[in-house]
């Protein structure tokens, strides 16, 4: 089976890195539309507002897990696919869809009681609405997926992006407070699941087969736990932290955790390296060296990013959202570090799904879970968020071993080989931040009160200028060849033989 629009036996490499252009043009458009407006709401919405907002988010998107079944990667790794298996998906998607909604609607109250806060239970009734259009834009997703349709996947985030921004910030403008970012989101989930039917050619129906449910179930309820116990990984710290702190504390708390999030999220390639995965785990030599290539593409980004922000943090948050977030600072430097384990984890869960081995993931994605409550808890008990923040990193690394040396077993590398391609990464992102470090020294020693954004721009230059010489500079074979292929796909030929000079090569 190959890749649709390759060649046989050599594409994959390319496909995954038109899919890598695809997932920066779709998560750079996003960051140009998200930015401008995280920066507007943090100075239109009080820190108790964000905390309210959260509050009542965990139960929605707990439901949405609940309610998902692992449906969607199901119908991407399927080998034949046919309009049974959609139909069928659809039709237990919308008993599930309705099902949430009206369960969400009874328990609002005692959701507002559990944070102490009506308002909370309020929101959740308003917010659920967006499960009556999700089993629309479930299948016409995997589908979009399936077929590797990178441009239109990127139309809509595009899409989903713009028009929540527009509908939020125009609300909060005109004083709805919390309650624009759940009309906000609403209002993006209809047209982007419009849109995604409309790209995918898909047009729903009710037929329901029970034996095409049995396949598409046999692998998804696998994912289905695993992607359950992932969810309260990563959400769990919000709970205890609004239940035992404050719903303020928790706007801090979340404000921290949500951009070292977004900076994650954005290095993420969507599912375009599981649908390779899926095509290729069969063949171990190709898989293995898949998986290797893309870990070492990733943190060679990844990595510096997240590190640099351990530098700059402060300039950054007061820039961004203003000193009134000043306590969200510490918070987000330590979160960076659970960061770089998360982006790992995000592609070795990738691989593990592609290879079939969910069930041995979701068992250490429970463990996880435990690890982040007890660590919150306990952090958020003698420190606070701060505390909280470091229970969270740790219970990171700790799930991180655990999950690599389940892609050990599933590609059959050693650990050696697993975490060679960290090194380069690593490498880089310390010379990022000890130039970033000496820079903003240099600027203390000159120009002790400068300006925020001064401060953080005049860093940024630097950084990327020692970033872009260790990039094109390293001594590394494997990432020699990455930057040398990358460059002949995207960039002009006379620039690209540039960069193969710079490398080293005639």
């Amino acid at each position: 089976m190959t890749v649709p629009g390759s060649k046989k036996g050599a594409s994959y490499a390319k496909t995954a890195r038109r899919g890598a252009k695809w997932s920066a043009i779709r998560q750079g458009g996003h960051e140009l539309i998200a930015i401008p407006m995280s920066m507007i709401m943090a100075r239109l919405l009080t820190p108790n507002d964000f905390g309210v907002t959260v509050a009542s988010t965990f139960f929605i998107q707990l439901a949405s897990r609940l309610s998902q079944f692992g449906f969607n990667a199901a119908l991407v790794r399927l080998k034949d696919l046919r309009p049974e298996h959609t139909s069928s998906v659809f039709v237990v998607s919308a008993v599930l869809a309705v099902t949430n909604y009206v369960v969400l609607f009874a328990a609002a109250p005692w959701i507002g009681a559990a944070f102490g806060s009506e308002s909370a239970g309020q929101l959740v009734r308003v917010s659920a609405l967006a499960f009556l259009a999700s089993p629309f834009g479930s299948v016409a997703s995997a589908l979009l997926v399936r077929g590797m349709h990178f441009q239109y996947q990127t139309l809509s985030d595009w899409t989903d992006t713009l028009v929540g921004a527009l509908v939020t910030i125009t609300l909060a403008f005109r004083g709805w407070g919390y309650w624009s970012i759940p009309a906000g989101n609403l209002a993006a989930t209809a047209l982007r699941v419009c849109l995604q039917m409309y790209l995918a050619g898909w047009v729903p129906s009710i037929a329901f087969s029970r034996s095409a449910m049995r396949e598409v179930l046999s692998y998804g309820l696998g994912i289905q736990t695993k992607r359950v116990f992932e969810y309260a990984t990563q959400n769990l710290d919000n709970v205890i932290v609004g239940r035992y702190a404050d719903l303020t504390a928790l706007g801090f708390y979340d404000k921290a955790f949500s951009t070292m999030n977004r900076v994650v999220n954005r290095l993420t390639l969507g599912q375009a390296p599981f649908r390779i995965f899926a095509v290729i785990h069969e063949d171990r030599d190709r898989f293995r060296r898949a998986y290797t290539r893309l870990i070492l593409s990733v943190t060679m980004i990844a990595f510096p990013l997240l590190m640099s922000c351990i530098v700059v943090a402060r300039p950054l948050f007061d820039v961004l959202y203003g000193s009134q977030w000043a306590t969200s600072v510490m918070p987000f430097q330590v979160l960076c570090l659970g960061g770089m384990f998360k982006i790992v984890n995000n592609y070795g869960s990738q691989a593990n799904e592609a290879a079939g081995a969910v069930w041995h993931q979701a068992r250490r994605q429970a463990i996880g879970s435990v690890l982040v409550l007890v660590g919150a808890a306990l952090g958020t008990y003698l420190m606070g968020i701060l505390g909280a923040a470091i229970g969270v990193t740790f219970a990171m690394l700790l799930l991180t071993v655990a999950m690599q040396d389940l892609v050990r077993r599933s590609t059959d590398l050693t650990w050696g080989q697993l975490v060679a391609p960290l090194g380069p990464g690593l490498i880089c992102g310390a010379v990022a931040c000890v130039v970033l470090w000496a820079t903003g020294a240099a600027l203390d020693a000159q120009w002790p009160t400068v300006a925020s954004w001064h401060r953080l721009g005049v860093q940024g230059v630097f950084g990327l200028i020692s970033y872009a010489g260790v990039v094109l500079l390293l001594p590394h074979p494997l990432w020699r060849e990455i930057v040398h292929e990358t460059a002949a796909d995207v960039l002009p030929a006379r620039l690209a033989r540039v960069v193969h000079r710079l490398g080293g090569h005639a």
